[in-house]
């Protein structure tokens, strides 16, 4: 029967009766610690009895004493089933899909949560998240896989953020105070990665877009050097639309005179899938330049010989681009057969120079038919995607199951014979 207006029943709770006659309950409490005063509907009068609007009145009291928010403690309660897959999965629809156009990026962001994350977190929920449990999704990759190590704390970072902006998480982000060693991967001589890094290091550059990534991955993949690549121009593809040789192969040719060696003829190097695709990307980031990696400040000017290595440098701190050629060779003197290919294309793709001139010229011509092969390999060699079926094998098992068959079936297509 009381009138319209606000009537206590003491110790913060209160019965606010509308002008329309409706009523409700209402608690107004300070949490301790924070000095904020809140208010809390209770419910209808008409549902909730005042016996029962005192016994949540207490509740709420309990837990502000405890410093709590009810509203929040409650939220948490019904909540507990927030666990880190769900909060991965829902950042990675919210956050990452609808951002950007680069689709291996957005697949790769959740797929590394899903390989190295997940078995660890999976059915944890975000709010029982501590940071042991970073430490032991990151201790068995930090070392081996530094890069993805990275790549994985800084993603568990934003869903545990975004955890606590939605107020699944109580208390700070655990990725914050994770410190793991601070010893870098190891380059090895002449400046350059192993053959097992360059995976990772591939699968990084291809999740970024800046004209020094794309010109890195493209250095890999034709194993020139530097300097061809930073002054590598339209007309030497056959223009934006690019050009083809006789057996259907997408073709660089390098003017002689860019060449270390200074050749009288053009160097061609038959490119790899991947490298087309690059070209098909890049051509419209400077659509009015000569160069195909153009300067993004100056299209004037090709981009500076320090773009590549800080790309590359930023994952492997003592390597450098030249080093890139390295790996190659390394790579093709474990991998390529040498009943199939003779010592010297090897060292043909890499334009090194033949002391005998004459024969030089001769082998340029024929060895352009094994390097185009040899590039074909290379390409996909370095596209392998990462089975988890196969993490516990070593390095050679990985090759020999990956890649030998692979590697013989290519070559019996093109009925290359050794003479």
């Amino acid at each position: 029967s009381a009138p319209p207006g606000r009537h206590t029943d003491g110790g913060g709770l209160y019965l606010i009766v509308d002008q329309s006659g409706a009523r409700r309950w209402m608690m107004r409490l300070t949490i301790r610690g924070t000095g904020r005063r809140r208010e809390y509907g209770l419910g209808s009068a008409r549902v909730v009895s005042l016996v029962e609007a005192r016994k949540k009145a207490m509740e709420y009291r309990v837990l502000a004493a405890q410093g709590k928010d009810p509203v929040l403690e409650r939220r948490w309660r019904a909540d507990e089933t927030m666990t880190f897959k769900k909060a991965a999965e829902q950042y990675h629809k919210d956050f990452v899909l609808d951002f950007g156009t680069n689709g291996k990026h957005k697949d790769q962001w959740i797929n590394t949560l899903r390989t190295y994350a997940y078995p660890f977190l999976e059915t944890v929920s975000v709010d029982d998240i501590s940071a042991k449990h970073i430490s032991a999704v990151l201790t068995p990759i930090w070392n081996t896989k530094r890069v993805t190590a990275s790549r994985v704390k800084q993603r568990m970072k934003a869903v545990l953020d975004w955890s606590i902006t939605n107020e699944y998480r109580r208390g700070d982000n655990p990725v914050n105070v994770v410190r793991m060693p601070s010893k870098k991967i190891q380059a090895k001589k002449f400046g350059t990665v192993s053959e097992a890094q360059l995976f990772e290091l591939m699968d990084e550059l291809r999740a970024r877009t800046s004209i020094g990534a794309y010109a890195l991955r493209f250095t890999i993949l034709t194993a020139v050097r530097s300097a061809n690549t930073r002054f590598a121009e339209w007309s030497e593809v056959g223009g934006r639309s690019l050009k083809w040789d006789a057996e259907g192969f997408n073709v660089w040719s390098i003017p002689g005179h860019k060449m270390k060696v200074q050749l009288e003829e053009d160097f061609k190097i038959r490119l790899p899938d991947e490298a087309v695709r690059i070209l098909e990307e890049v051509s419209s980031l400077t659509p009015q330049s000569k160069y195909i990696f153009a300067s993004p400040s100056n299209p004037a000017k090709p981009i500076s010989d320090a773009t590549m290595r800080k790309q590359l440098q930023e994952f492997f701190p003592e390597a450098t681009v030249h080093g890139m050629r390295r790996a190659f060779r390394n790579w093709a003197e474990i991998f390529v057969p040498e009943n199939m290919v003779r010592r010297e294309a090897k060292e043909w793709c890499l334009a090194h120079a033949n002391k005998n001139k004459t024969e030089e010229r001769y082998l340029d011509e024929t060895y352009y038919h094994e390097r185009k092969y040899i590039m074909t390999i290379w390409g996909r060699y370095l596209n392998i995607e990462h089975d988890p079926e196969i993490q516990n094998l070593t390095y050679e098992q990985i090759l020999e199951v990956q890649m030998k068959t692979e590697f013989e079936e290519i070559w019996d297509d093109k009925n290359i014979v050794s003479k």
